[in-house]
């Protein structure tokens, strides 16, 4: 589980400490309908921050490992990710909505990478 922070290679440090931001908003949010307090805030809310930061890593894994020089450990559908991406660039030319939008919902998170 990631603690904090963003992968560079897509520019989404900007995106995940919104999303931090909004978790944050929602639990106290609750906490104050329900006169929850503060107690257990550190225990909700970081299982979600780690998520979101966890999605911004997962969104640049296959951009990273493009690269010959990236090491670490790949994920197993390593090559599945890279042929989506090289095959949603032409897509994009011929058809701007479709795959390619939903692309770019999932690199700006908006969507999850599921929905690929």
């Amino acid at each position: 589980m990631y603690g904090a922070g963003s992968n560079p290679a897509l520019g989404q440090g900007m995106t995940v400490a919104a999303r931090y931001v909004m978790t944050i908003n929602d639990l106290l949010a609750k906490r104050t309908q329900t006169g929850a307090g503060l107690d257990g805030l550190a225990r909700d809310y970081l299982p979600k921050m780690a998520a979101a930061a966890e999605q911004a890593w997962e969104a640049g894994l296959a951009i990273n490992f493009a690269h010959p020089e990236a090491t670490g450990d790949q994920p197993d559908n390593l090559l599945e990710r890279l042929l989506l991406l090289k095959g949603i660039s032409p897509l994009s030319a011929e058809d701007p909505g479709g795959a390619p939008r939903l692309s770019l919902y999932v690199r700006h998170m908006l969507e999850t990478p599921d929905k690929l």
